[in-house]
């Protein structure tokens, strides 16, 4: 044990790390555990990884998000509700894109399954240089409470999207990154 900052030996390769990235690995590790309940970010993605709620609340909270919106599909008004989530392209950025060449990223599609096979896709270029993009997220909470088992543990939310809930995936378990080769 390093007696001086009270790290284990074992750990000591952490103690340079900034605080959330600590965090960070620590809920990547706590998260094999809990693998049914966890997202996979896998495919052409230099850190494939599973990450669960512990994980996804460890991001600093400047790559959190929370949207409030008080419409439904039928446009008609409804009582405010609050989604809280980090940020869809936080966690490809964690993920961080296998790039063979510069302009891969033109390339890549994002892929997001949930548990009953429901799928939408987004293009990398789409999640980080439009409205709708920059706003997915990767949803855990919905007015200070988990995701109801019906939605959740985790879902993916895309507020900026001009009619609510067309490319939400509930249930989310796996994020497919792929970048299109000849």
């Amino acid at each position: 044990m390093n007696a001086r900052l009270g790290w284990p030996a074992s750990q000591a390769r952490y103690r340079r790390l900034p605080g959330w990235a600590a965090c960070l690995c620590f809920g990547l590790s706590l998260s094999a555990a809990h693998a049914a309940d966890g997202l996979a970010v896998t495919g052409d993605v230099k850190h494939p990884m599973t990450l669960d709620l512990v994980a996804l609340r460890a991001f600093p909270a400047g790559l959190q998000t929370t949207y409030r919106y008080a419409r439904d599909l039928s446009d008609q008004a409804r009582p405010f509700t609050e989604m809280h989530g980090v940020r869809l392209m936080a966690v490809l950025e964690q993920a961080s894109l296998a790039e063979r060449d510069r302009s891969d990223w033109r390339k890549a599609v994002v892929i997001a399954t949930g548990r009953d096979g429901s799928r939408t896709v987004f293009s990398w270029a789409e999640l980080a240089h439009t409205t709708p993009g920059t706003e997915a997220m990767v949803a855990y909470e919905r007015d200070s409470a988990p995701l109801p088992s019906s939605e959740g543990p985790l879902a993916i939310h895309v507020p900026g999207d001009e009619r609510s809930a067309p490319r939400d995936v509930k249930q989310v378990q796996r994020i497919d990154v792929r970048i299109l080769r000849d």
